[in-house]
């Protein structure tokens, strides 16, 4: 199999799985899910380049914008993408590729477990400014429903995600961290 193969097959894979772990999903009372898309974005920046973990998370937002049920709760369509938790999946390519790269920048697990910490800020600061903006509330109220309840779960998918990695890097030949 060629080397641009492996990379697009790898690519729509990161995609599949984050549609799968984006289906493991809890509701809260505030209007933002806990689920596992975190561990797909941080998993696809492990395993990808930085331009093709980008182009995963595009891929996996443009197979939900089209209408296949691939967001949280086999949810999709522009009303979800543009609606009150829009910022936080228009951040996972960004996000994606910010662990991409801090994973072939630096070695060591503390210089990627910071990589992941700093993809993770970005995630609640685009998708908190979104919600605040889309759904007229106040940066406190924003915070207790939207931030403070997933830090300790979040870090906890943060390290899932590095000690998952590390498991099947040398069995799927993906990976350089």
């Amino acid at each position: 199999m060629s080397e641009k193969t492996k990379k697009l097959t790898t690519c729509a894979l990161m995609a599949a799985l984050m549609a799968v772990c984006s289906q493991i999903a809890i509701p809260l009372p505030g209007r933002v899910p806990l689920t596992l898309s975190l561990v797909g974005v941080y998993l696809t920046g492990i395993f990808l380049e930085p331009g093709w973990a980008l182009a995963s998370q595009c891929v996996y937002l443009a197979l939900g914008l089209c209408g296949l049920p691939v967001y949280a709760g086999f949810s999709s369509g522009a009303g979800v993408l543009f609606g009150l938790t829009g910022g936080y999946l228009f951040i996972f390519p960004v996000m994606a590729w910010v662990t991409s790269v801090s994973c072939r920048r630096f070695r060591g697990i503390i210089p990627l477990a910071l990589g992941l910490l700093l993809s993770l800020l970005l995630c609640y600061g685009a998708g908190s400014l979104w919600y605040m903006a889309l759904g007229k509330v106040g940066l406190r109220e924003t915070l207790v429903s939207c931030v403070l309840p997933f830090v300790p779960l979040d870090v906890c998918k943060a390290v899932f995600a590095l000690v998952l990695a590390q498991r099947v890097k040398k069995p799927l030949a993906l990976g350089k961290f």
